[in-house]
């Protein structure tokens, strides 16, 4: 309630959604997040935080949608356009995710997390020597040292290419 009479709506409904989110109260997150976006949807942090929503919710059609928008409206923000990659390979999409992580990771190499999906594009694309090295890629980095799931793929990756 505070929120709402210091900064414009949007914004206050936007910051509920993530409050949230993080606890994971994903219904009242989306339903604050739809707010937002729909009293103004002209802003890349609501529409990629209603993007994300839709991922996590398994709402990828929707994901793209919002997610898209976000990217448009603010192409810097590449945590957006690895969440588009994920959405839009989950709704089979995969190599139109392959070429927006691609493009993440010639703007910012050490962008690990970008790596990390285009590994799982790859493992969706059945091209496990590429999604091994894109894991390699990540594993290098400062957040792919506690990445316990990662390292145990590539161990799978690397027993099958054998």
């Amino acid at each position: 309630q505070k929120s709402t009479q210091l900064h414009p709506a949007y914004f206050a409904y936007n910051d509920m959604g993530v409050v949230y989110l993080k606890m994971g109260r994903y219904q009242e997150a989306g339903t604050a997040f739809s707010k937002a976006v729909e009293i103004n949807p002209n802003i890349e942090a609501t529409q990629a935080n209603l993007g994300l929503y839709y991922l996590i919710t398994g709402q990828r059609e929707q994901a793209v949608e919002h997610l898209s928008r976000a990217a448009t409206l603010d192409p810097s923000k590449l945590r957006t356009q690895v969440f588009l990659g994920e959405a839009l390979c989950g709704i089979g999409r995969c190599t139109e995710a392959e070429q927006v992580l691609k493009q993440v990771i010639s703007i910012d190499p050490a962008f690990s997390f970008a790596y990390r999906r285009l590994g799982y594009v790859y493992l969706e694309l059945k091209r496990y020597s590429e999604a091994l090295e894109m894991f390699r890629q990540f594993m290098n980095s400062p957040q792919g040292e506690n990445a316990a799931e990662v390292k145990q793929l590539m161990l799978q990756l690397e027993q099958s290419l054998k």
